[in-house]
């Protein structure tokens, strides 16, 4: 047996799945969830980890554009970023 806790928003959320998806029970849906893991273990991981990467670029991409804005409004000329 395996117990852990939810908030009342989490469980709600959890009951509102199980209802859609026609889930007998919350029980019933974490099994099934847990399963999945099992058997494909990379496939959740693997997704987030790649969007969580995809959204650092992003974000590298954005401070890299004010820096290079930053330097070429205090020096008068553009900077170029380092190659890889």
């Amino acid at each position: 047996m395996i117990s852990f806790r939810l908030s009342e928003a989490e469980y709600d959320r959890f009951r509102e799945l199980c209802h859609a998806r026609g889930i007998r029970s919350v029980s019933e849906l974490v099994r099934a969830a847990v399963n999945v893991q099992l058997q494909e273990p990379g496939r959740v991981f693997q997704r987030d980890l790649e969007s969580r990467v995809a959204d650092l670029e992003n974000r590298l991409d954005i401070l890299s554009a004010e820096f290079s804005m930053r330097d070429r409004t205090n020096t008068g000329k553009a900077v170029s970023a380092p190659s890889e």
